[in-house]
């Protein structure tokens, strides 16, 4: 079995809580990462990336470690966190960021579980565990000796350096490659709100599993993480609508890359972004909550040159329709019991091209076993704090934003 697959499924008996966002992160198989792994926010996920072949070198406990590791960095936000912070350092015969350093001695210091040998840790520059990343980057910044390996990098000194050269020749190390969390475009709310919903499904899956399973230590941050979104809705909304437009690109020679040379592809959009727009009619949506959503969506469509296909449901489909640039549909039918259900099996079984569902709800209604291969946004529109999607992305359309 593949190491990190197999780290994942042992951290489902011992830490429900990173489990449950390793299950929620793509994880991708990258040959020519440099280190063990790396995280990156892409098209609105968090991915995984790892070196297969770098993971069989561990062993099982060590495994979990790293991935440990990475779940930490997307918890503590380290990417939205660096904020200008660039100095490079000259680490053994490597150079790296200073932030990387610091981060990773913040993340390796909370970690119970064993990591790498090489793995760095507080100790090794004379500091103590539990400081916030930001401290660890002051108190290395003021360690950096005067001389310098290059123009560009201080060396950095490590306590006992020498003896780990002569006893081992495994000098400490940045286990993760950092150089990926920027890869992708996706703003900081989106981001934000990415890693908010990751949080919220894993603290349920871990107090759903008995109490103590949420990291010592990270109680108060991922409550904070954890408070409502405060971007508006519609914002919201735009930016995953966003998010599966970007992910309809597709490759294409007719058009060169302005990143790259012309001898690269480029990327050309889709001629047309599908969304289906449940609207779950059991009369939970008030007439101008509707018309305030489909006032939003027709924008949307507009500016992503999109089709949108409503589907009208209760306990099964009663109607579906375009949605058209100057016209709401407010003649409901149904208006009796909610069941989710009947709307994906209509996709599926109509061959309905989709690249996103948006379900206008009010969430108390039965779930599909299975999540589609097609992503999805349940718009609440009122507080149910207690009910927690299967899949997909949650966002709160709250009734302060219908006065516009």
């Amino acid at each position: 079995m593949n190491p990190v697959e197999a780290g994942v499924i042992s951290l489902i008996k011992s830490s429900p809580f990173y489990a449950a966002l390793l299950m929620h992160m793509p994880r991708v198989e990258a040959p020519d990462l440099v280190q063990l792994a790396g995280v990156r926010f892409k098209d609105g996920e968090v991915e995984l990336l790892y070196n297969a072949d770098a993971f069989e070198k561990l062993d099982a406990q060590e495994t979990v470690g790293v991935l440990e590791h990475e779940c930490l960095h997307v918890v503590l936000k380290h990417l939205e966190r660096r904020q200008g912070r660039d100095k490079l350092v000259a680490l053994g015969e490597s150079v790296w960021p200073l932030w990387n350093i610091a981060t990773d001695l913040a993340v390796n210091s909370i970690i119970e579980c064993p990591l790498p040998k090489d793995a760095l840790k507080p100790g090794q520059f004379r500091l103590a565990d539990g400081l916030s990343s930001e401290q660890y980057y002051e108190a290395l910044a003021k360690q950096l000796k005067s001389a310098a390996k290059d123009s560009q990098a201080e060396v950095l000194p490590v306590e006992g350096g020498d003896t780990w050269r002569k006893k081992s020749n495994r000098f400490p190390k940045v286990i993760d490659d950092h150089q990926h969390w920027s890869d992708g475009d996706d703003t900081a709310d989106l981001r934000e709100e990415t890693v908010r919903q990751m949080l919220d499904r894993a603290v349920s899956k871990a107090r759903g599993q008995g109490q103590g399973n949420v990291p010592a230590g990270l109680e108060a941050h991922i409550k904070a993480l954890l408070e409502p979104a405060k971007i508006p809705w519609a914002r919201l909304l735009r930016l995953y609508v966003g998010t599966a437009a970007r992910a309809g690109h597709r490759s294409t020679w007719m058009r060169p890359s302005r990143r790259f040379d012309e001898d690269q592809k480029g990327r050309a959009a889709v001629r047309k972004l599908h969304v289906c727009l449940a609207i779950d009619t059991s009369g939970s949506i008030s007439d101008r909550m509707l018309r305030r959503f489909a006032a939003e969506m027709r924008s949307i469509a507009k500016g992503y040159r999109s089709h949108v296909t409503v589907i009208e449901c209760d306990a099964a489909v009663q109607k579906v329709y375009p949605l058209e640039k100057l016209r709401v549909d407010m003649d409901f039918k149904g208006r009796g019991g909610t069941d989710f259900r009947p709307v994906f099996d209509y996709v599926k079984e109509s061959r309905l091209k989709t690249n996103l569902l948006i379900y206008l709800t009010d969430l108390l209604g039965f779930f599909p076993e299975r999540a589609p291969q097609y992503p999805v946004i349940w718009v609440a529109t009122g507080p149910r704090d207690g009910i927690r999607v299967p899949f997909g992305r949650r966002l709160a359309l709250e009734v302060e934003d219908e006065a516009v």
